[in-house]
């Protein structure tokens, strides 16, 4: 990490960032927010801390953040100031190099929005159980 800040020299406006959205129910915690330089251009971005390889749903949980984000600063009268952050995942590995993965697939936010509908229609249309007790 430290070599990431050396490189990159970051400034966060957000670290561990817990951000709700009521209307499509659903939260997280999002690592960073802010700044980073990268090839010697000041970039605003999301950015999640990972300690394992890259899968394929880093990307839609990226896009989950930047719908969040999107959803907070719109109540605050910026409706597409998220569409400004740049979505990375930052890998780090003891003993290794980090690696830092951008991620801007527009498909991955459509993605992401069909996993939440299904879990919401899932957690509407279950059927309750008895309780036990």
């Amino acid at each position: 990490y430290k070599e990431f800040l050396a490189d990159c020299q970051p400034t966060w406006t957000r670290i561990e960032w817990l951000v709700a959205c009521a209307l499509t129910r659903c939260a997280g915690t999002i690592d960073r927010v802010g700044e980073i330089t990268v090839r010697g251009e000041k970039q605003p971005v999301i950015l999640d801390l990972k300690t394992g390889h890259a899968t394929s749903t880093h990307p839609i949980q990226l896009a989950a953040y930047q719908h969040l984000v999107s959803a907070y600063l719109s109540r605050r009268g910026d409706p597409t100031g998220a569409v400004r952050l740049k979505r990375y995942a930052l890998y780090l590995r003891k003993g290794k190099k980090y690696t830092l993965t951008p991620y801007s697939d527009p498909q991955d936010a459509a993605v992401w929005v069909s996993a939440l509908t299904c879990a919401n229609w899932i957690a509407e249309h279950q059927p309750r159980r008895a309780s036990a007790y």
